[in-house]
This record gives C-alpha cells, sequence and structure tokens, in this order.
C-alpha cells in the first residue's frame, strides 16, 4: 500500500505534540491516527494544494479554521465528530484533553502538495523543496 516499498506500514512517527501512526500511504492519498497530548498543538499552517478531513475518535480537539470571509472561527470537536478543512483555508489542531484522531490527505512526499506554517504571522520563509515534510514555515 505504501508509496514507496522501502516504507513500512503501519508505521509510527513520533511528534513534538504527540505522534503520528501512518496506516495507509499511497501516492494518491496518506492515512493517519494522529494523538495530541493534552494542551499540545499543531503549527497554524494552510495547503496550497490540498485539503484533509479530519475525525475525532478520543478525546476533545479546538481547531481553528479560516472561514469563507477570511476569519478564523474555533470549534470543539469531541468523539464521533469531524471536519473538512478545505484547501487554501488556515487550520490549526489543539487538544484540549489528549485527542486521538484519523486524518487523511494526498502525502507529503508529493511536490505539489505543500503547506505554509506560522508561529507568529511574520511572514515567509522557504525551505528547500526538497525536503520530506511538505510544511514551509511562515516565521
Amino acid at each position: 500500500m505504501s508509496a514507496d516499498p522501502a516504507v513500512a506500514i503501519p508505521r509510527r512517527v513520533p511528534k513534538p505534540w504527540g505522534e503520528e501512526l501512518i496506516w495507509a500511504l499511497t501516492d494518491r492519498y496518506c492515512g493517519k491516527v494522529i494523538t495530541i497530548e493534552t494542551g499540545r498543538r499543531l503549527s497554524l499552517q494552510y495547503h496550497e494544494y490540498k485539503d484533509e478531513a479530519i475525525y475525532v475518535t478520543r478525546g476533545r480537539l479546538r481547531l481553528l479554521l479560516e472561514n469563507d470571509r477570511g476569519q478564523d472561527e474555533v470549534r470543539e470537536l469531541g468523539p464521533g465528530e469531524g471536519a473538512h478543512v478545505p484547501v487554501g483555508r488556515r487550520h490549526r489542531y489543539e487538544a484540549i484533553e489528549r485527542v486521538s484522531s484519523s486524518r487523511s490527505r494526498p502525502p507529503s512526499s508529493t511536490t505539489s502538495s505543500k503547506s505554509r506554517t506560522t508561529s507568529d504571522g511574520r511572514g515567509p520563509r522557504l525551505r528547500k523543496a526538497a525536503q520530506r515534510s511538505d510544511e514551509v514555515p511562515l516565521t
């Protein structure tokens, strides 16, 4: 199922905010279970070429998501709730309490699917496109 036969699936990837369990990886999509520890959050980001869907299976998640008017809205998601993050929308996931969720989107390794991230909103700083990660930080 992996886009790269050398990559073991499923596999756990430790992150500063928790971990990802990658359970599906093809040239068209990546399926993950993400666990975010209480009080931790992912970077504020948007994706230039991909959308994603998230479904909460355990815990409580705070989702910051840019609306159609370009304003950030915050909502809470609990078990059995999900959300769609359209292409180009700013978003961030934060655990109110330890959360596990499934996330599906195009794989990060595709060259046309890059993201931009920000921690303080001061402006873009691009990473080399050859990096495995699709996130391009805005600092």
